[in-house]
This record gives C-alpha cells, structure tokens and sequence, in this order.
C-alpha cells in the first residue's frame, strides 16, 4: 500500500528493566502489524524508533505500545524531519571549499513534472548506465543531455529524490 503521508516525527523508546526489553520487541512488532503508516525500527546506535505522521499519531502509537507491552516504556524527546523543496529556480549561491581555494557557484532548479516519482519508482537509478539514463532523462522529461551525463549524485544518501549536476562549460 503506498500512502500520501510519510512518517516525519520520530521517537526512541526503551523499557526501564532491562529484563522486560524482549516484551518491547514483540509490543513493536504487533504495533507495525497494526498501523501501515506507523514506521517501526533499530537504529544504528541500538535505540528503537517509533514514526508517526504527527505529534497526535506518535502519542496515539505510545499509548498503544504501553498497552501491548504491559510495561512501563520509556519514550524520548520528539525528532522532527526537517524537509523543503525548491519550486522556482534560486539566484546563483557561492559555495567555497574549507580551505578557501576552490569556489562553487549553485543553482538549485526544481524537477520537470514525474521525475521525483520516477526516481522514487527506480525507473532513474545512480546505478543506470550514464548515456541510457541520459537519454531517458531527455526524452521523457525533456532535459539537457550532456548535463543529465554529469550527474554527480543523488541523495540524500544516494538514493533520494535529488540529484547534484555538474553542468560547468569551459570552466577551469
């Protein structure tokens, strides 16, 4: 099921006797059986996160939690994604290298319409072959193909819905 809303606020929970942390795992994963928008995971540090959709959501996935594990459940502070997107073309921004040498001048454009779904779908990939995904770029979503060739990276993390574009020309 692919739902509208995406989980944006964020909880770590945890038990207070660290005997009963095996009824926190099964609470978890009857909670993420139960609710299809509620996200449910370990993070790399070991805490378990609980995502919802909202400060009411996450409040409500608490109270569920508490009641299925029949323990006493720690949460922490809420932890909201912070997420924007670009819808005109930016002014030239200078962007310079820690050491002063190198300069950067950036441009952040918004995507032609159906490209971000077509990223997310993996119909675009960082693993496609350069001078195919070029021309795919250019004919579906009528892009530049020599910029479209110069894709540096996508993100975040090399797998989001953005990608950085080297579209220098004749420049040192």
């Amino acid at each position: 099921m692919k739902l509208s809303v995406s989980p944006v606020v964020r909880v770590s929970v945890s038990v207070k006797p660290a005997r009963e942390l095996t009824k926190l795992t099964e609470a978890l994963k009857k909670l993420s059986k139960s609710d299809p928008l509620a996200q449910i995971f370990t993070s790399e540090s070991g805490e378990h996160i609980v995502a919802g959709s909202g400060e009411l959501h996450v409040e409500i996935l608490y109270n569920d939690l508490c009641d299925l594990a029949g323990t006493e459940i720690i949460r922490g502070d809420p932890v909201v994604s912070y997420r924007e997107t670009v819808t005109v073309e930016s002014r030239q921004i200078l962007g310079k290298s820690p050491n002063k040498h190198n300069r950067f001048l950036v441009t952040a454009m918004p995507f032609p319409d159906g490209l971000s779904d077509a990223i997310e779908n993996n119909l675009i990939t960082p693993t496609q072959e350069p001078k195919a995904r070029a021309r795919l770029l250019e004919k579906d979503f009528g892009m530049d193909v020599d910029e479209t060739r110069k894709i540096w990276g996508f993100g975040p993390l090399g797998k989001g819905a953005n990608f950085l574009i080297d579209a220098t020309k004749a420049i040192q």
